[in-house]
Parts: structure tokens; C-alpha cells; sequence
């Protein structure tokens, strides 16, 4: 769900408030994400960025599968660096999902670098657990980030 309340302020100061919320549909897990800005999602004062995203994209496996990935992330970057976290569902093509959280830490001057908790899983994944990680990977894409990630998953 994305639910947008937006609001003006006094003078020329406009303001929006979003609530974003991800939910893998199973076992309960829901994240609501909440924040207000000049800006959506985002704030900024002198070297401290603070920002919510809500993002889209496409995951390729070794063994040929391909699945949806959203997700979505929270950054609390102070000179660009600081902590972030996150959560992804992974939607293949037969219906099946993964759903994990992530996290890590953003170095200045160093390549992103995050682990996964798996928290659950549908279809072929139903009751998944595990973990992994991701790193990003060199490129010259405007505005695209690519990452190299490894999963570590059990099933009953």
C-alpha cells in the first residue's frame, strides 16, 4: 500500500508526508515506513541525509530464474556515511517469494555492503529461512545501482 497525504505549510514552505508499507502477505511481517519533507522521502541538513525509499527491480539467479524484486529502505547518512536497513520480497516467475530484511553500514569512498536475514517464503519457498549477503558491483549506469548478492536458504 501507498497511502500520500500531502500538505501545504505556511508561505512558500511545502511540505509532503508519505507512509509506505511492505508486506510479504505471510506470517505477519509488515514494514510501515513514515516520514515528512520538503521533499518525498527525503531530508536533508548540512551532511545529514535521512530518506525512505520505496524501489523496483530485477534479480538474475545462477540457475536461470528470474524474479521481481521490490523493496523497500531507510538511510541515515551523515557525509555519506551511516547506516541503512530493508526489506525485499523476490517474486518468481512461478509465484513463489522470499522476503528478507537487510542491512549494513555506508563507508565514504567504499562499495555498498549488506547482509540478509530471510524472514520467510511462498510456493517452493513456503517456510524459508536463511541468510545472506550483497555488494555492489562496479558500473557506469546513470542512476541504477547493481549488486552481486548470495542467498543461504532452508525449507522444511
Amino acid at each position: 500500500m501507498d497511502e500520500r497525504q500531502v500538505a501545504v505549510g505556511q508561505g512558500k514552505l511545502a511540505t509532503r508526508r508519505e507512509l509506505l508499507e511492505q508486506s510479504d502477505g505471510f506470517d505477519g511481517h509488515s514494514l510501515r515506513l513514515g516520514g515528512a519533507s520538503r521533499a518525498p522521502h527525503e531530508f536533508r541538513q548540512a551532511a545529514q541525509n535521512v530518506a525512505l525509499m520505496k524501489m523496483h527491480g530485477v534479480a538474475f539467479f545462477k540457475d536461470g530464474r528470474v524474479a521481481s524484486k521490490n523493496f523497500v529502505f531507510n538511510v541515515d547518512y551523515n557525509k555519506g556515511a551511516g547506516p541503512f536497513f530493508g526489506y525485499s520480497t523476490y517474486q518468481f516467475e512461478d509465484g513463489s517469494s522470499i522476503t528478507a530484511r537487510f542491512a549494513g553500514t555506508q563507508r565514504t569512498g567504499q562499495p555498498v555492503h549488506g547482509e540478509y536475514t530471510v524472514l520467510s517464503g511462498t510456493g517452493t519457498y513456503a517456510g524459508a529461512k536463511g541468510t545472506g549477503t550483497f555488494d555492489a558491483v562496479p558500473h557506469k549506469l546513470t542512476g541504477a545501482n547493481l549488486l552481486s548478492g548470495k542467498f543461504s536458504i532452508t525449507t522444511p
